[in-house]
């Protein structure tokens, strides 16, 4: 059906044109009429201090600046060229800010022969309120995609709640929630230090940082959450602003890593051997109880050392000076290998000497393999080294005695043909003889050394 068969009242619109400029001269916005060339042919209102007369025949660029103007052109060819509806914002001389819809006006030909304009003024209100509005939309964007719970609670009961609360509450509405007393979802365990520390906001006015509670889901699962919180105004009136991160996983695996830490640390207690960690830089961060009593010094004296203090202690098996570039340690931590087991003596403060079989390992960041430092294991030896020095003596003796046990026969064979003959000398010369004296010296002798050989055969036993 087209408007000329559609049925309706003659009379009706028989102002038609009157009602239609009533429209336009009372619109709200500005309406222009212009030509292929830009120039006003008609406008339905102007400012106080410009007449029609001024107006009519001008072009609206001269009410805007240089770049708006170009602009303006762009524009203004483009809807012609194409059409087609266009829009621009721009500024004009008056310092006020219009909002442009260009509408090309087609003959009966079909071809565009003027645009009309409809622009829209700006006031610094207007743009401020609608400037609010999207800062509003884009906060509240912000705060329902945030992925920390965010509450908000006004005479302790929420009035709103973001999809992240939601979720670490475990509610499948915000019914459940909203109007909800805040102490029904946290642990009675924390229900007098959160109201005092709800006091203490709205009398302060003061934020808190972080601090640890429990809260009960809608499940009933409790769970650890860290909570912030701070007074703000909402829907115009003071409320406490409350930002919450479930923290459960993260209790837990620092609760496994407690205890693994204290497993670690039991094993490395209970270890046979001595056990330090050393820094990249040479010092010595961590040393067990066994570490401690090996090289004689408390973990204090150990922990504020350096491996290069320990230079003058130190001695190869020979009794040479060890020098501290032949630490296991310090090549591991120049080659950033482990390295071999090495025997080293340390002089303790007491004076003993302490062995040890020395091995030392490097300990590296699994990503970047950075060398972080060096973990040092040893043995005490020191009681097999007196064993060994002790076997060595007992070696000794032994070769004494089997040479004290040969010396002691063959003297004894020499003493049995001294004293034999001695004895019958003895036996033929007269007490008067002169040379009896003599041989009775003789005689005694041998029975002395006779006494030396025994006792040389008791020692070689």
């Amino acid at each position: 059906m087209t408007l000329e068969n559609f049925p309706y009242d003659k009379s009706l619109f028989k102002n038609l044109e009157h009602l239609f400029r009533l429209l336009i001269e009372h619109a709200p916005d500005t309406i222009l009429l212009l030509d292929l060339d830009l120039k006003i042919l008609f406008i339905n209102r102007i400012y106080p201090q410009y007449t029609f007369s001024q107006v009519l025949g001008q072009t609206p660029l001269v009410y805007l600046s240089e770049e708006d103007g170009k602009e303006y052109q762009r524009v203004f060819q483009k809807a012609i060229q194409t059409g087609e509806i266009q829009s621009i914002e721009f500024g004009s001389v008056l310092e006020s800010k219009w909002f442009s819809r260009l509408i090309p006006i087609r003959s009966s030909t079909g071809n565009v022969e003027s645009v009309m304009v409809i622009a829209h003024e700006f006031s610094e209100q207007q743009r401020a309120e609608t400037a609010l509005r999207e800062s509003e939309e884009r906060y509240r964007s912000l705060v329902e995609f945030c992925p920390d719970a965010i509450m908000i609670h006004r005479d302790e009961k929420f009035i709103y709640i973001n999809t992240a609360a939601m979720a670490l509450l475990g509610a499948s509405s915000l019914q459940q929630v909203i109007g909800k007393k805040i102490f029904e979802i946290l642990h009675s365990s924390y229900h007098q230090s959160v109201h005092e520390r709800i006091k203490n906001i709205q009398k302060k006015k003061i934020r808190t940082n972080f601090l640890e509670e429990k809260f009960i889901r809608f499940d009933g699962q409790i769970i650890d959450v860290e909570v912030a919180a701070q007074e703000i105004i909402f829907d115009g009136k003071p409320a406490i602003l409350a930002i919450g991160k479930d923290i459960t996983k993260r209790k837990q695996a620092e609760a496994i890593q407690r205890a693994n830490g204290e497993l670690n640390r039991s094993i490395i207690e209970a270890m046979p051997g001595g056990i330090i960690q050393i820094r990249p830089d040479g010092s010595i961060e961590k040393a067990n109880l066994q570490a401690q009593k090996i090289l004689g010094l408390s973990f204090n004296q150990l922990t504020s050392r350096y491996v290069n203090d320990f230079a003058p202690e130190t001695l190869w098996e020979d009794g040479s000076p060890c020098p501290v570039e032949e630490y296991p340690v310090s090549k591991c931590l120049k080659t950033g290998q482990p390295q071999p087991a090495t025997t080293i003596g340390v002089r303790r403060l007491d004076g003993k000497i302490s062995w040890a079989i020395y091995q030392a390992v490097p300990l590296k960041n699994p990503e970047s393999g950075e060398i972080q430092g060096s973990i040092v294991m040893f043995v005490d030896i020191t009681y097999r080294k007196q064993l060994e020095e002790e076997y060595r003596q007992a070696q000794k003796m032994e070769a004494i005695g089997h040479l004290a046990g040969g010396v002691a026969h063959d003297f004894n064979n020499l003493l049995s043909a001294i004293l034999g003959y001695s004895e019958i000398a003895l036996m033929d010369l007269p007490s008067t003889h002169p040379h009896y004296e003599l041989f009775q010296k003789i005689y005694e002798a041998g029975k002395r050394a006779e006494g030396l050989t025994h006792q040389l055969l008791a020692f070689s036993r």
